[in-house]
């Protein structure tokens, strides 16, 4: 039998190099594209997660936070403050009740002596006494350039709902039956700069420069993500 020549062998041995080094550079490839992917996803997932933590609004109100709505409703109409445009209940972990109402011209401030019962809200809100602690007057297009960018995120209240054991719940109410609830709201996104008007507002003595600023921002916020920014 013919041996094989010199020169097939070494042609047939640089094919088959040729081939591995095909699969190899196939397979490492294929290596890096899923590495990239992998570094992309979790890129992606940080992303998600900041913006979830820094850039939430309001979320809309279940059947359990439309109870504090009705509560704060009966109040507001018990108080004399039933002509209220907008009005946010506060109601933190560890101390009492606020009820923030922004009227035509003004927002007052009422400190709600008792706890809320969850169970009963209406009842046990309608019997609790409240004390004013603040009031700040405002121009009617102050009061509007205000509440706008609140009564917009109650209205279209959409993200996704979160809870905590202790913390802030806020409820807001807007109209006949707009209504719209965050848990501890934080960061710089829309809720919360709202946060942050609603804890502005109860002070002493507000500032209404720092509620237009505030409110300003919020618009710049919601131009930009209509941008598409």
């Amino acid at each position: 039998m013919e041996r094989p020549r010199p020169i097939v062998i070494l042609a047939i041995s640089i094919a088959m190099l040729a081939v591995l080094a095909f699969i190899g550079h196939i397979i490492g490839s294929k290596k890096q594209q899923d590495q990239e992917y992998l570094d992309s996803a979790a890129e992606l997932d940080k992303i998600a997660s900041f913006r979830f933590e820094n850039d939430r609004g309001l979320s809309p109100c279940d059947a359990h936070e439309r109870k504090f709505f009705w509560a704060a409703q009966s109040k507001l109409i018990a108080i004399g403050e039933s002509n209220a445009d907008l009005w946010a209940l506060v109601e933190a972990a560890f101390s009492e009740p606020e009820l923030v109402v922004f009227g035509a011209d003004y927002i007052r401030t009422y400190r709600i002596f008792g706890q809320i019962d969850f169970r009963s809200p209406e009842s046990s809100l309608l019997s609790a006494t409240q004390q004013r602690i603040s009031a700040v007057s405002l121009t009617r297009f102050e009061q509007f350039e205000i509440v706008n960018p609140i009564v917009r995120h109650t209205r279209y209240a959409m993200t996704a709902r979160e809870y905590g054991y202790d913390g802030v719940n806020l409820y807001f109410g807007s109209g006949e039956d707009s209504c719209a609830f965050a848990w501890t709201p934080r960061g710089a996104g829309p809720g919360g700069l709202i946060a942050e008007m609603v804890a502005e507002a109860s002070n002493t003595a507000p500032s209404t420069e720092k509620l237009l600023e505030l409110a300003r921002s919020i618009d710049r916020l919601d131009s930009a993500r209509q941008a598409g920014q």
